[in-house]
């Protein structure tokens, strides 16, 4: 499994650099856990210092090649992932719910007395992984229309409840007709 623990006592203002490769068996398992075909060359290299005393900056940069299926025809499809990311830990509850020095930051916590830049890593690789692959050149060909219940209700044709009120109505009508013979 992919994992790079960090204890956060060890953490200080001086930037330190890591750098993760993927063996092998990290790959297999990280595309059996993302449920796609294939992880290939999964690396980063991270920069992680101390910004305040319960805030942690993690800077990274991580490419890797993934196969995933094409939603179209199955096919195998591969991308290249390259991309960089940063993200704010905070060691405090209260720090997440106000920060006033940094009121537009998005503060993750951080759970325990470590952080593992392997499962950051591989978190990130999860993000960057397009939604919905397609191989080169193909397109969806005579769509599927969405089932009528799952319109909103001004375009929607049928209208259930309507055709129960008819029926709601015509018993009553038959009912009153029977009251006044």
């Amino acid at each position: 499994m992919l994992s790079e623990i960090i204890r956060l006592a060890d953490i200080d203002t001086k930037e330190k650099t890591f750098v993760i490769k993927a063996t092998e068996s990290d790959c297999k398992e990280l595309a059996a856990r993302l449920h796609i075909l294939e992880i290939a060359d999964a690396q980063a290299k991270l920069t992680l210092k101390r910004v305040r005393k319960h805030l942690i900056e993690l800077s990274g940069k991580l490419s890797c090649e993934a196969v995933q299926e094409c939603v179209v025809t199955l096919e195998p499809v591969k991308t290249v992932i390259d991309t960089e990311f940063d993200i704010t830990f905070s060691e405090e509850e209260q720090e997440l719910a106000e920060d006033t020095l940094m009121p537009d930051l998005a503060l993750e916590p951080v759970e325990g007395d470590v952080i593992d830049l392997g499962e950051i890593v591989a978190q990130q690789i999860s993000i960057a992984l397009p939604d919905y692959p397609r191989a080169e050149g193909v397109a969806f060909e005579g769509h599927i229309e969405a089932p009528e219940a799952l319109l909103p209700p001004e375009q929607r044709t049928s209208r259930p409840f309507a055709t129960l009120l008819k029926v709601a109505q015509q018993q009553q009508n038959n009912q009153n007709d029977k009251d006044g013979e």
